[in-house]
C-alpha cells in the first residue's frame, strides 16, 4: 500500500471548508493526461474534494473533474493513500450543483477514441468507440445499422461489447450511434476497461483546452 505523500495543504486548511460526507458518493469522470477515467466523488466542499479510484490514483497533479451534467471544475491534487486522493478546487465549488444534479452513476459516460469494428447481420464495420458508461456506448461507424438491430463492437481484439441499436444521429454512411448494452458494466470494471483502452497522452489536449 502506498504511503500518504505529504499534503500540501494545512490542517486548517481541510477543517476550514466543510465538508458534505458519504451521502455524496456517485460516479464522476476525470480528465488527465492520459484520457478520462472513472472515480467516485467521496465528498466536496468550496475548497475542494476527495475521490476514491478503481485503480491506482492518476499521477497527474493538475486535473479536470467533470460532473455528471458537463460541468468542469480545475483541480491540484494535494495528497493521496492508497486508491483515494484529496483535490483543492482551483476556483470555489458550490456543492449544491452536486446535490442537485438528476443523473446518476448509470449516466456517466466516459469519452474516449479508440479504434473498433463493429459485427452486425454478418457483416463487420469500421467504427470507433467515442465513449462508454455502464448501460450504453457510442460509436462512430463506417456503414448503416437500424433502430433496434443487434451488434457487437469488438475493441482492441480482445473485448466485445453486445447490445442493440438505440439512436442514430448524422448521415447515412458516417454516423454516430447509441448502443445498449446487453449487459450492465459494473464500475470497477468499466473504469478499468476505460484505462485499458486509452493511449498515455490521450487527454493532454484536452486538458490544456477543455470543451
Amino acid at each position: 500500500m502506498a504511503q500518504p505523500q505529504p499534503a500540501t495543504m494545512s490542517d486548517a486548511d481541510r477543517r476550514g471548508s466543510r465538508r458534505i460526507g458519504i451521502a455524496l458518493l456517485r460516479a464522476a469522470r476525470l480528465l488527465t493526461a492520459d484520457g478520462e477515467c472513472l472515480c467516485l466523488l467521496r465528498d466536496v466542499s468550496r475548497g475542494g474534494v476527495g475521490l476514491r479510484f478503481f485503480h491506482a490514483v492518476p499521477p497527474d497533479r493538475h486535473v479536470l473533474l467533470v460532473s455528471a451534467e458537463g460541468r468542469i471544475h480545475p483541480l491540484i491534487r494535494c495528497w493521496t493513500q492508497g486508491c483515494a486522493a484529496g483535490y483543492r478546487a482551483v476556483n470555489p465549488i458550490d456543492p449544491a450543483d452536486f446535490l442537485a444534479e438528476k443523473r446518476g452513476a448509470g449516466e456517466v459516460m466516459l469519452r474516449l477514441d479508440c479504434p473498433a469494428r463493429l459485427r452486425r447481420a454478418g457483416a463487420t464495420l469500421g467504427a470507433t468507440l467515442t465513449g462508454i458508461g455502464p448501460r450504453r456506448m457510442r460509436l462512430a461507424i463506417d456503414g448503416f445499422c437500424a433502430i433496434g438491430q443487434p451488434v457487437v463492437a469488438v475493441i482492441k481484439e480482445d473485448t466485445d461489447l453486445g447490445g442493440w441499436v438505440e439512436w442514430r444521429n448524422g448521415e447515412r454512411a458516417q454516423a454516430e450511434y447509441g448502443i445498449a448494452l446487453e449487459r450492465v458494466l459494473p464500475l470497477d470494471v468499466l473504469a478499468l476497461l476505460a484505462r485499458r483502452l486509452q493511449t498515455p497522452g490521450a487527454g493532454a489536449a484536452r486538458l490544456a483546452q477543455p470543451d
